[in-house]
Order: C-alpha cells, then structure tokens, then sequence
C-alpha cells in the first residue's frame, strides 16, 4: 500500500472513564486459553489491566503509510462505537508518559524492534499474516509482519476489550505470538438464488470477516453481477452494478479480505440461458449449461472475463463447472457424438483456462465433475486451483476428495458449507462435523485452506443467521488443529455479541435442537416441513407419528424465544442480528403449532359430528372458528400468525437485501393466508349447513381424516 503522511498535529479527541475493573468474565477462561476468535496459538498471560482513559495515545512516527493508517482508523471507529468521540491520535514517538498503544510493521519501527528484542517470545511469527500483541499496564504494542498482520494484531487486541458500564474499558495484560494455519481462509455467499445483499450488508460481511481473519470473500454470481457489454444478463435491481463491485472491492482492501469473483461458464446459468439472445449458447434450448464449442460461447465468456479483470483485482476467478447434468445431452452431444462428456467438459475447461490467462488470472473450477472423471485429471492445467467441496457427513473420511487432487499435483481447497440452505435456521452441528473432518483430511495432503459455502437454495434463507457459521470456519483454518467446541463457543458469544450471562449461547443451542427436530421429520428441510400441508390425508396420519416430537421441537424454541428476550435486555454487540434468530425460532414454534393443529382440529371436528351433545357441538364451532365467540382460535391463529411472521420476514429481508425476489417469495405466505381464509369460509359454511340438516358434513373435504 502506497505510504502517506499525517499532519504532526492532527489529533482526535477521546474521552473515556478511568476504570478498574476485574474482568470477570475473562478471568473464567484458562491460562492459555482468552474468548478469542481464533484462538491464538501461543498466549501468555500477565499480571495487571491495561486501562483505556482520555489520556490513552495512539503513538506512531511522522511517517504513516496506508496500512498504518488503516490500523489506526480501526482502532479509533471500534473504540467510538463503545465510548466517542474517538481516540485521540498523537504521531509523539516516545515522548509520552501516559498508557499508550504503539502499532507498527516487524523491521519498519525502531521503537517495536527494540522491544521485540527484548521481549521473552517462545516463537517468532511464522508467515506474512503473523503478529505479536504484548499488553502491559502502560502499553499495548501491536506488531505484524505485514499490514495484515498489524491489522490481525488490532483485532485480536479490540476482542480483548472489556467494558462496564459507568466505569469504562480495560483490557487484560497478555503476551500473544500469532500466524494462520492455512493462508487460504475464506467464505463463499450464494447472491444470485434468492435474496440479494445489498451492498451495505455485504461490507458488513467484509469486516466482520476481518475481525475473524478470514482473508478472502467469493462473491457467487450466476446472473447479479452487471456485466456493461451484456445488459440482458439479470435482471434491473437484481444486479451488483460496476460501482457497487467497486464499492465491496474497497472494503474488502481496507479489512485485507480478497473480494473473488465466483460464477459460472459451465452450468447454473438458466437465468441467462432462458433469454433468447443467448438461448442459441445452451446445451439444451432455454436449459441451464452452456454448450461447449458452439458458436458464440468462447465469445461471451470472454467478455465476461474482460469486465471481471477490470474491476476485481484479484488474481483468481472461480469459474465454477459444477453439477453440470446437461452436458453431453443435447447440442454437444450432436457435434461429438463418439466423445466421453468428460473429454467435452475438459475441451470446455481448456478454452475457459485459456481465456482467463488472456487476461492474467488464475482460474480456479469446482472439484466434483473432476472426480467424477477421473481420466481427466492428469489433463487439467497445473496451475487450476480445484474447489472440493462436500457438505453432509461422509463414511470416508473424505479421502477420495482430496487425495487425487495432491496425486494429480493440483493445488486445492477443500469447502465445506454452513449447512443453511433449506433450513429456517442452520444445521451447526453437521457444519462442524464435516469442517473438522474435511480440514483435517484436507491437511493431511496440504490444501491450501478453507472456503466456507453458504447457498440459498429456497430463495428463502436470509443471510444474516449465518454468522457463527462464519466464525467455526474461521477459527478452522485459522487455528492448527480442530476448536475446541466448547473453548469457541465461549469465545464467540463475547467476541461477537459481548454476551457474559451464556443466556446468547444458550439460545444457540436450543434453537439447534429445534431445527434438528425438524430437519429430522421430512426431507432434512426445515422450510419444507414449515410449508407442510397438515389438511392433506397423507399429511395429516403422517403427524399423528410426529406429535410428541413437534411439541419437543416447539419447546426447544420457545426456551430460545426466552433467552433471546432476556439477553436483549443487555447492551450487547450484534443485537440486530439477534432479531434474526428471534424470526428463526418463531417460525419453527408455528411450524410445529400448524402441524399439530392439523390432527387437533381433525379430531375435534370429527368428535363434534359424531355427538349428539349440543354444548360439545358448540364449544367445537369456537375452537374451530364457527361462532361469533371464535375470535380466538385455531383457524385464526393460523391466519394472524402467519401474517404477523410474514411482516417480520419482509422486515427483516429488507434490513439486508434488495427487494429483488421478494414479491414471489411473500406470494408463499399470501398462500398459506389465503388457504386458511378459505378454510375458515368452509368451516362456517359446515356449521351453517348443519343447522339445515342437524349433522356435520362429512369430515374429509374439509381436510380433517384421523379421529
């Protein structure tokens, strides 16, 4: 980064409580062991506090180049979100007598290479990302090898931080020695199959993953990335226009994460395919894969290509090649039709590889048509970064993964996933099963790191309850061999939301519990089990098997609904994204209130027409919403808490997305509302008949089978 210079008197004021405090919360953890994220690979604690005041000075040379600078910003915006205004900033070197935070790059500062030499350190920072943090009464020093490894070493310094109120800021006297295990770590979001971030939710993104030391973000586009030469690729609102990319590419220069371009010149491309213009491309009209060699192709990938070279400085672009079912059953396979399809994917690979070196970059493609091809394998460029990715738990040991890649001397990554698509809230726990088991696999034959996947399968999957997703895969590359489930949960709830009463963490795990339950019961989607119709006959005798489960699900989510409020109570880092969760927990409570309705009803319908007693005939028209009386009951709640859920959804996708997809999205509940109108009409329209008649119509039609 380009160096520059301060002014030698600019200053910004800070103002801040003397404190002393004993740090309760983080005297609980181990001597080696602080709340963390990642934990660091060597931590030594000393005695005493280093205390925050007015009189704290940010100390550094005349001479200021860019990353400096940006370390000194970070310091200054994340303590004023605490107390402001912020920090003062002096360029004194040595002149000052107060506690003071000396920041500055290994071998460039003379003040941190003395210190350096006389510090008792066990180890020297290993890579370019490696940092010391020494925390004393009367100094903080943060030293790294490289811009971001000072940048590393503020953020580690920042989590430590700890605030009470009416007394102020302190920080716990440590010495850390610090590098990354994997150089590689980085997380992919799905922006292009439901919702799409907007921008101010993809730099949040960045910076939290800078706080994580998660180095790199793929920006996964099939059709919202606005190409200028191709203006029918995507849709008007559904794109990142050229600024936008810009925008995202300069914070994530500011947080030292790589902003990649993920997208696709094989497959997943139905929203461009299905265009005329470019119906001509596809392997099968109006499908979803280009079709290899024919006219035209090379021609639009190149100038998608072009654009992406120009406003992405990265030297790689993820060109996808995944799942592509199509290839060899159509177009290509008039044109070859002697030719395995793995010889016309590896032609198409080559001219892809081809392409992308025009322009000077590196391509890096999916794993698994690979795998599937293994005669291709040796015929795949050496330079090729191949993506493995896996998600659900293997009996492998996902050898088969890995091991031709390191045979093949291709350089890999191995990719796991959050484990959120399909689900009203994410799987964790299968997430950390196959990131501990994947990474450890992956390290055995030298992967170059992680990327974390996240996909949005249902267009439904809102973003934002991804974040502890984030955090596992990041201490997972980070750290040298698996977190220590419990030592990361700790560290997650004060790194990431300052929570010291375990009432976030205990929120955590209730809401798992519950969405396991409800993965358990129907096609391991908790989206599909929520959409479930209880008033369908195969349905509804299904449930019946379901009951004692569905309450436990409902019980797990309410106890999180309970903590969630309490902990709301706090001023706590990240509460807007607890709304979130408090969204995910409702949705799996009705869920399970609507499936169990399903049967109740039945049976109290059922029991109503079979009795000759008046009063039972009546108390069953209000608890099914036949009466004047009914404003409470089950027909209603169904209908005004779907609609009440159905509000806080669309409130909460347009906290952190465009209103691209919505429309159709809302159209799901304005369904569900509009059948259980319809069911409310045909309810009363039973009780109005049995007066006529003197009996209840026949159960069935109205959707009520099991007594």
């Amino acid at each position: 980064m380009k160096m520059r210079r301060i002014s030698m008197i600019r200053t910004i004021p800070f103002t801040i409580i003397m404190v002393v405090t004993c740090f309760s919360s983080l005297s609980n953890f181990a001597q080696d062991i602080m709340p963390l994220l990642p934990q660091p690979r060597h931590v030594e604690r000393l005695e005493g506090v280093f205390s925050l005041t007015a009189d704290t000075k940010i100390v550094v040379s005349d001479a200021v180049d860019a990353d400096l600078q940006n370390t000194i910003e970070l310091i200054q915006r994340r303590v004023a979100e605490i107390t402001k205004p912020p920090c003062e900033l002096t360029t004194a070197m040595g002149k000052t007598r107060t506690p003071y935070i000396l920041p500055g790059i290994i071998g460039q500062n003379e003040q941190i290479s003395e210190a350096l030499t006389v510090m008792p350190l066990k180890e020297q920072p290993q890579t370019e990302e490696g940092y010391v943090l020494e925390i004393t009464p009367t100094r903080v020093l943060l030293a790294g090898k490289t811009g971001a490894g000072l940048f590393y070493a503020a953020q580690t310094f920042l989590q430590l931080i700890y605030t009470k109120e009416k007394e102020g800021m302190s920080v716990p006297c440590v010495r850390i020695v610090d590098w990354p295990e994997s150089a590689f770590r980085g997380v992919m979001i799905d922006s292009s199959q439901g919702t799409l971030p907007n921008v101010a939710t993809v730099k949040r993104f960045i910076r939290t993953f800078g706080e994580l030391k998660i180095n790199r973000y793929y920006l996964y586009s099939e059709d919202t990335l606005e190409y200028p030469d191709q203006p029918l690729v995507g849709e008007p609102g559904g794109r990142y226009t050229p600024d936008d990319v810009r925008d995202i590419v300069a914070e994530g220069l500011k947080n030292y994460v790589e902003i990649v371009p993920c997208v696709q010149f094989h497959g997943h491309l139905h929203n461009v395919l299905r265009m005329e213009k470019y119906s001509n491309l596809a392997e099968i009209p109006h499908g979803g894969e280009l079709s290899p060699g024919r006219e035209g192709v090379d021609e639009f990938i190149e100038n998608c290509v072009k654009y992406l070279a120009e406003t992405f400085p990265s030297p790689y672009i993820h060109v996808g090649g995944d799942e592509t079912y199509e290839l060899g059953t159509g177009r290509s396979r008039e044109r070859f039709p002697d030719r395995p399809a793995g010889e016309i994917y590896l032609e198409h690979a080559h001219r892809i590889h081809e392409i992308i070196r025009k322009y000077g970059r590196i391509p890096e493609v999916w794993g698994d048509i690979i795998l599937n091809h293994p005669e291709i394998i040796d015929k795949i460029a050496k330079d090729t970064r191949m993506m493995s990715w896996s998600y659900f738990e293997r009996k492998d040991d996902f050898g088969p993964l890995v091991e031709p890649f390191a045979k093949a001397d291709l350089p890999f990554v191995v990719c796991p996933g959050v484990r959120n698509w399909m689900q009203i809230y994410p799987n964790f726990k299968g997430m950390r099963t196959v990131i501990d088991q994947f990474m450890k696999k992956g390290r055995e034959f030298d992967a170059a790191g992680i990327l974390n996947t996240l996909w949005i399968d249902t267009c439904e999957e809102l973003h934002s309850l991804n974040y502890y997703g984030f955090a596992y895969g990041a201490a997972a590359g980070w750290q040298s061999g698996t977190p220590d489930l419990q030592n990361f949960e700790k560290a997650f709830a004060w790194s990431f939301h300052r929570d010291e009463t375990g009432e976030i963490l205990n929120a955590y795990h209730e809401m798992l519990e519950s969405q396991l339950i409800a993965e358990s019961l129907y096609s391991g989607s908790s989206i599909r089990l929520h959409w479930l119709d209880p008033f369908v006959e195969a349905n509804q005798k299904r449930i019946v098997e379901w009951e004692p489960k569905l309450r436990e699900m409902r019980l797990h989510a309410e106890n999180a609904l309970e903590q969630l409020y309490r902990a709301k109570q706090q001023s706590l880092r990240n509460q807007d994204l607890l709304d979130f969760i408090e969204y995910a927990a409702l949705r799996l409570d009705l869920a399970g209130l609507k499936l169990l309705y399903g049967p109740e009803m039945s049976r109290i319908y059922r029991a109503a027409r079979n009795s000759n007693d008046s009063k039972q005939i009546w108390l069953a028209a209000i608890q099914l919403g036949a009466s004047t009386k009914a404003n409470k009951c089950r027909i209603y709640d169904l209908i005004f808490m779907t609609g009440n859920l159905k509000a806080l959804y669309k409130d909460l996708w347009l906290r952190g997305n465009t209103p691209y997809n919505l429309e159709g999205t809302l159209a799901l509940w304005d369904k569900e509302i509009q059948k259980y109108w319809d069911m409310h009409a045909a309810i009363n329209q039973a009780w109005d008949e049995s007066r006529r008649t003197k009996t209840l119509p026949p159960p069935e039609p109205l959707g009520f089978f099991v007594d």
